[in-house]
C-alpha cells in the first residue's frame, strides 16, 4: 500500500524522516486472523520499494509468519505433553495410595487397557503402553468366575451399572478381594464401543469388617450366656438393646 498520503501514517512517516529513512515498507505477519507482528524496512531514499520487491516482501513474512506459527504450535504441544505427563503422573501416585485402578476394554478390537496400579494389584509389573496381554479372568477367583461374567454380560446387553464384587489369585498365589465398578460408553450412533471401570483392592476393609463382625458375634453370645441383665439407651432414653 502506498503511504505517502494517508494520513494515519503521517507521524511514522516523520518519525521515520528523523532517522534519515524516506521509504517505508511494513507487511504484517498473519496466522490466519491473528496478527504476530510485522516484518518492516526502511530505505533512505524515496519510493525505494517497487512491485517486485513489495511482493517478495509479502512473499517473504508468508514465510516468516508461517515459521512462527510452527514454532508456537510445537511450544504449545510441548506445554500440552508436558501438562499431560504431569496429571498422569498425579493420577499414578493417586491411584497407588488408593490402591484404585482403572482400565478400558476397546469392545471394537478386543483390547484392554491397564492402569499401573490395577496391574500392581494384579501382582504384575506396569506395561509401558498399559496394554494387556492376557486376560483379567486369568485371575479371578475359580469360584467368581460365573458370577463376574454374568455381571459383566448384564452391563453389555441392559446397560446397567457394572458393580461387583470378586477374588482375585494374584500371580504369586496370594488371595485378594476386589471391588469393580464400570459402564459402556457408545459413540455418536448409540452402539457400545468401549467399557470403562475402576477396581478397588477392599482386602483389608473385608478383614477388618470381618474381624467386626466376629468380634460383635463373640460380644453378644458372651451377654447372652450370662445372668446378668445388660441394656443399653440412647440419648433419649430410649431401650435400643437388652440381653
Amino acid at each position: 500500500r502506498d503511504a505517502r498520503n494517508d494520513e494515519r501514517f503521517l507521524p511514522w512517516r516523520d518519525e521515520s524522516r528523523r532517522y534519515g529513512y524516506l521509504s517505508v515498507l511494513s507487511i504484517p505477519l498473519l496466522d490466519g486472523d491473528t496478527v504476530l507482528g510485522a516484518l518492516t524496512v526502511c530505505a533512505s531514499e524515496a519510493d525505494a520499494f517497487d512491485d517486485e520487491q513489495t511482493n517478495l516482501m509479502i512473499q517473504l513474512a508468508g514465510d516468516v509468519a508461517y515459521g512462527l506459527a510452527s514454532l508456537k504450535a510445537v511450544a504449545e504441544t510441548r506445554r500440552m505433553e508436558d501438562a499431560l505427563i504431569k496429571t498422569t503422573q498425579n493420577l499414578a501416585e493417586a491411584q497407588s495410595m488408593a490402591s484404585l485402578g482403572s482400565w478400558e476394554y476397546d469392545l471394537e478390537t478386543d483390547e484392554e487397557y491397564r492402569s499401573e496400579e490395577f496391574f500392581r494389584i494384579l501382582g504384575l509389573a506396569p506395561r509401558e503402553n498399559g496394554l494387556a496381554t492376557d486376560s483379567v479372568f486369568d485371575y479371578v477367583h475359580p469360584e467368581d468366575r460365573g458370577r463376574v461374567l454374568r455381571s459383566i454380560t448384564e452391563t453389555l446387553a441392559e446397560g446397567t451399572p457394572y458393580d461387583v464384587v470378586y477374588r482375585i489369585i494374584r500371580a504369586d498365589g496370594s488371595e485378594r478381594v476386589l471391588q469393580a465398578q464400570g459402564k459402556i460408553q457408545q459413540n455418536a450412533a448409540g452402539r457400545p464401543t468401549k467399557f470403562i471401570g475402576t477396581v478397588l483392592d477392599i482386602t483389608e476393609r473385608r478383614k477388618a469388617h470381618l474381624a467386626l463382625m466376629e468380634n460383635e458375634r463373640r460380644f453378644r453370645s458372651l451377654v447372652e450366656t450370662i445372668t446378668d441383665w445388660i441394656w443399653e439407651v440412647d440419648e433419649n432414653s430410649v431401650y435400643v438393646y437388652a440381653s
